[in-house]
């Protein structure tokens, strides 16, 4: 349940962020910390993609994979968990990727950005804690 939960901060993050850059307007961003120079930095695409909507499908995904997952157990296959397994790991390697680049190449930080970052390796974990299959069984999968 907790997943589902993080899944939905994460689309109320990433939407937030879509939302004002749209209307071409700097978000309040907390801790005295400088947004608008990240979410308008050439980082804030991937393939001509916004991260941002990058980051609604995922967590849309994420969301709706661990609904499915919790309503109906008896449906769940060792196919569905790797796969939503490597999207997760796809995401948590590119939120620090991202965050990398905030830290080391722009010097600036955006506290929405961190904040998604942060439940992008909440979801990370829980996944990882919590899939009723074993990593071997997972790579038989792929087999």
């Amino acid at each position: 349940m907790l997943l589902i939960l993080c899944g939905v901060m994460g689309i109320g993050i990433a939407y937030h962020i879509y939302g004002k850059k749209r209307v071409q307007e700097a978000p309040v961003c907390p801790l005295n910390f400088k947004c608008e120079t990240v979410i308008y930095s050439p980082y804030s695409t991937f393939l001509g993609i916004p991260v941002e909507k990058l980051g609604v499908i995922y967590y849309i995904f994420i969301s709706a994979a661990y609904t499915s997952m919790w309503s109906f157990p008896n449906l769940v296959t060792a196919e569905l968990t790797l796969f939503a397994f490597s999207a997760t790991i796809a995401a948590f390697l590119f939120s620090l990727y991202l965050t990398a680049i905030q830290s080391f190449v722009l010097k600036e930080f955006c506290t929405w950005c961190l904040a998604s970052a942060a439940v992008c390796t909440i979801i990370f974990a829980l996944a990882a804690a919590t899939s009723r299959f074993s990593f071997t069984e997972l790579l038989r999968v792929l087999n």
